[in-house]
């Protein structure tokens, strides 16, 4: 139905989602743990071995865009959670640092694949204007993972051992192949262009779809804060004397679900750069605080503060995204949007675990901070003057 945005295909593509997110997410709190304790490896090594997996969904993005344009969503989708299930296998006989990170890199191919794939779905299925609400919408089950697998994670944990988490996490990626099988097969159907021509693209623009560089570029300085979060908060945790810290991830993704569900018409309604500033400044004073009251109830307390934060950047900066380019490449957008969430897996890991080396895991959250800020300048001196004074996120043009 024209304008209908939950539709029987979008349910499922979320469902899929959150089924993958679940099993990543349960991961979470684990792999640091065995890299520092089971492994015995530094604070480098952990923001080295958390933030690998992005590496080869760095190199293989630009490939998965194109396939996803050309193939179809769903071979990416169902393809990408059958290689991320066998990745997750391969942890089990993963003893040593080297190992570990061959496993993750082949998360990284697979969780890329899926992400691409999926989210070009949701904006293949929604209308124009109200692709802010579907990334939302979409996003809530990326969430809704992150938030429950912890705690899943750290339950499994308490009740087996290393091994019970890598296998679980595997069981529940196949469980989300077969649903996946029932998704749409194919390319969406795009209504006959006046005059369209794809443009000849040269050098680093077929790689990197202009379209999508300029908000990827500012999702990069904005996530930086939340791949610290995830990567110290455990190890951050042990140091205020927490046992566990599967309440603080549950806690954040509560906060993440209920803004994005509340607020899932804020992204259309008011654009990236309004949407954007907000949740850049919020997330800086987040991690701001959490650093600086080193206490548990600082830690929940600015864990609400981050999640508001969080909560709106990337549905405002993917429909930007994806409402500059033609329908015909928007896998092509998707992935490079994407792909700078992955550069910032890589590069905020090791950046921040070198940090946190040399100084403390509460230097490493300011630093965190410190991008956010840099991202808030890009948003005013980049984006917004492509954008236009007030413009919305469905006349988007970068």
């Amino acid at each position: 139905m024209p304008g209908r945005l939950l539709t029987r295909d979008f349910v499922l593509v979320t469902a899929v989602t959150a089924c993958f997110m679940l099993s990543f997410g349960a991961t979470l709190p684990v792999l640091p743990r065995y890299v520092s304790d089971g492994l015995g490896g530094s604070d480098a090594m952990v923001g080295l071995v958390v933030g690998s997996y992005a590496a080869s969904a760095i190199v293989l993005r630009p490939l998965v865009g194109r396939l996803g344009d050309q193939r179809g969503r769903r071979v990416l989708i169902v393809g990408g959670t059958v290689i991320t299930a066998v990745a997750m296998v391969a942890h089990v006989p993963a003893s040593s640092i080297p190992l570990l990170i061959g496993a993750r890199l082949l998360v990284g191919a697979g969780q890329g694949a899926v992400f691409v794939g999926a989210a070009t779905m949701v904006n293949d299925l929604a209308p124009p204007d109200r692709r802010g609400e579907a990334a939302s919408y979409f996003s809530i089950a990326i969430y809704l993972g992150l938030g429950l697998g912890p705690f899943i994670g750290e339950t499994l944990l308490a009740n087996g051992t290393f091994d019970t988490v890598w296998v679980a996490s595997a069981l529940g990626l196949v469980v989300g192949s077969i649903l996946g099988l029932r998704l749409p097969r194919g390319l969406p159907q795009v209504e006959a262009d006046d005059g369209y021509v794809p443009a000849v693209r040269t050098g680093l623009a077929r790689l990197l779809h202009p379209d999508g560089v300029g908000p990827g570029v500012i999702i990069f300085l904005g996530v930086i804060g939340f791949i610290g979060f995830n990567t110290f908060v455990p190890l951050y945790g042990e140091e205020l004397g927490m046992s566990d810290v599967a309440g603080v991830f549950l806690l954040y993704s509560g906060v993440v679900l209920a803004v994005r569900l509340l607020g899932r018409k804020l992204p259309d309604a008011y654009g990236p750069v309004v949407i954007g500033s907000f949740a850049l400044v919020t997330t800086a004073i987040a991690l701001v605080g959490v650093a600086s009251w080193r206490s548990p109830l600082g830690l929940y307390l600015f864990t609400v503060v981050l999640g508001v934060g969080s909560s709106l950047l990337y549905p405002a900066l993917m429909a930007a995204a994806v409402n500059a380019a033609h329908d015909s490449e928007r896998s092509a957008v998707v992935a490079t949007f994407t792909l700078f969430f992955e550069f910032a897996s890589v590069a905020g890991g090791a950046v921040l675990g070198l940090v946190s080396s040399r100084t403390s895991y509460a230097g490493a959250f300011v630093a965190a901070a410190g991008f956010s800020l840099v991202g808030l300048l890009m948003l005013h001196v980049y984006l917004r003057p492509r954008l236009g004074a007030g413009a919305g996120v469905g006349s988007t043009h970068v």
